[in-house]
């Protein structure tokens, strides 16, 4: 046993864990969740156009810009998802 004893299997030799496509699957119903979130702030914007009364622009216009923001970081990370969950092919 020498000097392993004491110490847990996980801490002798440390590897990476796969990622499960699970996590993938939800990154991707994420980034789609978002990007209809996104639309839906295009169509209030479309209203506000059509002189729709008590919309306010700006605050439409800053949230459009959140979710592009969020879009991008998730569809970042579905891409570092992809590589280990489909081998290389993605």
């Amino acid at each position: 046993m020498g000097g392993r004893a004491g110490r847990p299997p996980q801490a002798q030799r440390p590897r990476a864990r796969p990622v499960p496509l699970s996590a993938l699957l939800e990154v991707e119903l994420l980034r789609g969740g978002v990007t209809a979130k996104a639309s839906l702030w295009d169509a209030l914007d479309e209203l506000a156009d059509a002189g729709v009364e008590g919309i306010d622009r700006s605050r439409v216009a800053a949230f459009r810009r959140q979710a592009d923001d969020q879009v991008a970081s998730l569809t970042a990370l579905a891409a570092r998802l992809r590589r280990p969950v489909l081998g290389g092919r993605g």
